[in-house]
């Protein structure tokens, strides 16, 4: 099962504790692990328990929509991913618009970034649709 967390409030607006998550383009959601099977809550992640490959088929198929602006994550975890895709054939150049792994954790690049707070779960966001003339990516 995918843990998912806060999205946004009903009719938009502030939600706590959050700083996004207020026009329903944003979304948490938890990682996949191997060291359970029935998860209900968002649980501490790292190299040991990830499920990369479930974890990274999800990823994937957000990503290969177009509609994913960013995906925040733990620098750590991200490590773990990208270096569990370069076992299983990827390439650094195709990983790297992707991932802000291997550059440093302030460096803006890659779709998927750095985000503290995130070893429990990952937050994306989503673009702005065609039809909402008020919203900036």
């Amino acid at each position: 099962p995918l843990v998912v967390g806060a999205l946004s409030a009903e009719q938009g607006g502030f939600i706590r504790p959050h700083k996004s998550h207020q026009n329903g383009r944003d979304v948490d959601l938890g990682y996949f692990h191997t060291t359970r099977s029935q998860a209900r809550r968002f649980e501490m992640t790292h190299a040991g328990n990830i499920d990369a490959e479930k974890t990274w088929a999800f990823l994937e198929a957000l990503l290969v929509t177009g509609e994913v602006s960013f995906v925040f994550m733990d620098y750590d975890i991200q490590a773990a991913l990208y270096d569990g895709l370069l076992d299983n054939g990827w390439s650094e150049q195709a990983l790297g618009p992707i991932f802000q792994y291997p550059a440093s954790r302030t460096t803006p690049t890659g779709l998927i970034r750095h985000a503290q707070g995130h070893a429990d779960h990952f937050h994306v966001r989503f673009r702005c649709a065609a039809r909402d003339v008020g919203c900036v990516d």
